[in-house]
């Protein structure tokens, strides 16, 4: 349960903190003193969108931090364990959002991310509101609400129905890809074997390009490749009637081996021409190899040419590269095998189908089966609860209609209701009021309690709407649910309150310039008076009036 809550900087709240008890804990307070801005830095504690609007005037950042002790074997406990979080027993939480949006959550002072918080937070508290009212009255809504009724029953089976569901999709999206008829199929193998056919007969070969290009260059210039390299050849070794570069070179050797008679010194500088010199010869030699080996050949540039222009035919087709185009064809030739075999293919796919639309069938059956045994077990705690609640001729009433098989089962489900006796059901969006919404989601409330374990129950004006004995009636049912959990819920009605083994009081006041909202726990004669003021404004004898109340209240906790 909730232990304990802290708030900072929080729209008008500046720094607030309240420890609830177990059983019921009450707020109390004017409209518009920000009750609902309590329960509003819960949800965000919880993992709620974080709205930079709602940090205080002044402030850079809210703070909302959250103490919870868990119930012994707690799912949480373990869960928290498997993630190397927490301690047994108990959780600290804390978010902080700052007004560059930044969100900060903690978890027993360890930064966690807001999806666990998020998680945590359905372990934790299951918040009533106007949205929750909201989905009594959307029919799409009563089947999930029915599969929460029906508690942990059905869970194995709708995650067997989900799962086989997703591959029944999977088989049919599949089998419609393989479904086409005679003529297509034909048409599609016979444009797949001409591509497979044009692309195989090229007999392409990575690489190949760029040796092609090459080729084409050199055949190209042949004649000026073969000048170029004889004009080089020439200057290093054929003298023709003058002295070439090697003739020249050999001369300086010799004038250095004379000048290394007088001098050693000159004789390494004499080596290291020699040396160039002999890296010359060879050069000349392999110019004259290469410029002999050139030859122009008009038959092998039109061959290369063909075979240049092939390639970029085949990759205006199907592909910008020869890996592209090799790579295409592997793809194609996996589509017509496919297609080749697509009859044999389809039929496993139909058998399996088959065969899963009987097992999905058959759960569906047994899902429909329980469904339908629990809302028989639920109608009649329904009229139970109703006619606690002072609907004593009210009938509440869960229509099944069948559906074709999907995830969710082969239910469609509706909430049928009738406040008066004789009157015949009818869809409960059409004819129920606001008072008899919160009582059928009370006496809905009552019933989930006893499958689905949330420690804490939070009740955002549940008694809108309602007046008269019926108030008293409602304060009751909330009053039983907190036996076995935590209450927290906001009222305006004074007999609600008085039912509370915790009362808060939230106020509005102005302090230094600023409005802020306050809470307090009111106990004794300070209690008394918020009681009074709830009924009539504290005068002398609502306050005696108050005193009885709580009296009675009294009455109802010790039973």
């Amino acid at each position: 349960m909730l232990t304990r809550l802290e708030v900072k900087n929080f729209a008008l709240i500046r720094d607030v903190g309240l420890d609830f008890s177990p059983g019921l804990n009450i707020l109390t307070g004017e409209t518009g003193a920000g009750k609902s801005i309590i329960l509003g830095a819960l949800k965000l504690l919880l993992g709620e969108r974080a709205a930079t609007e709602n940090i205080r005037a002044g402030s850079e950042s809210s703070l909302i931090q959250g103490i919870f002790s868990l119930p012994g074997e707690s799912s949480l406990d373990e869960e928290l364990a498997e993630l190397g979080l927490g301690e047994e027993g108990e959780v600290i939480i804390s978010r902080e959002v700052n007004r560059q949006g930044r969100n900060l959550c903690r978890l027993n002072g360890l930064v966690i991310p807001l999806s666990l918080v998020k998680m945590m937070g359905r372990h934790l508290i299951d918040f009533h509101g106007q949205h929750e009212h909201q989905s009594l009255l959307d029919p799409g809504q009563h089947l999930r609400v029915l599969d929460l009724l029906c508690g942990h029953q059905v869970e194995p089976l709708k995650e067997d129905l989900k799962q086989r569901y997703r591959r029944f999709q999977e088989i049919a999206a599949q089998a419609a890809d393989l479904t086409l008829d005679e003529r297509e199929r034909a048409r599609k193998l016979d444009l797949l074997t001409f591509q497979i056919r044009e692309i195989d007969s090229a007999a392409l070969k990575e690489g190949e390009e760029a040796d092609l290009k090459r080729r084409l260059s050199l055949l190209a210039n042949a004649e000026t490749l073969a000048r170029k390299s004889l004009e080089a050849y020439s200057e290093l070794a054929v003298s023709g009637g003058r002295e070439s570069l090697l003739d020249r070179l050999q001369g300086v050797v010799a004038s250095l081996e004379e000048g290394s008679r007088l001098d050693e010194g000159l004789a390494r500088h004499g080596e290291t021409l020699l040396g160039a010199a002999e890296i010359l010869q060879d050069a000349a030699r392999e110019l004259r190899v290469y410029s002999d080996g050139i030859q122009s050949d008009p038959l092998e540039l039109a061959d290369v040419e063909k075979r240049i222009a092939e390639i970029e035919k085949l990759k205006k087709k199907y592909g910008n590269s020869i890996a592209e185009i090799l790579g295409y064809a592997g793809e194609i030739a996996a589509e017509k095998e496919k297609l080749e075999t697509a009859e044999e293919t389809l039929a496993g796919l139909m058998r399996e189908k088959a065969d899963l639309e009987k097992t999905l069938t058959g759960i569906g059956r047994r899902l429909s089966e329980l469904r339908q045994a629990m809302a028989r077990d639920v109608e009649e705690a329904m009229g139970k609860h109703l006619k606690d609640l002072a609907m004593e001729n009210a009938l509440f009433k869960i229509k099944f209609l069948p559906r074709e098989i999907s995830a969710q089962g082969s239910d469609t489900v509706e909430f049928l209701f009738s406040a008066n006796a004789g009157e015949p059901e009818k869809p409960l969006q059409k004819i129920v009021s606001g008072g008899e919404l919160s009582r059928i989601m009370l006496a809905l409330k009552n019933i989930l309690a006893q499958w689905q374990w949330v420690p804490t129950l939070i009740f955002d004006e549940l008694d809108a709407g309602i007046g008269g004995r019926t108030v008293q009636f409602v304060g009751e049912k909330v009053l039983n649910l907190a036996k076995n959990h935590q209450v927290i819920c906001i009222t305006h009605w004074p007999q609600i309150a008085a039912l509370s083994h915790r009362h808060f009081s939230i106020s509005k006041e102005f302090k230094d310039q600023r409005t802020v909202t306050t809470v307090r726990e009111v106990k004794g004669e300070e209690r008394v008076r918020e009681i009074g003021r709830m009924l009539d404004g504290g005068e002398k004898g609502s306050l005696d009036h108050a005193r009885t109340i709580l009296e009675r209240a009294e009455e109802h906790r010790s039973k």
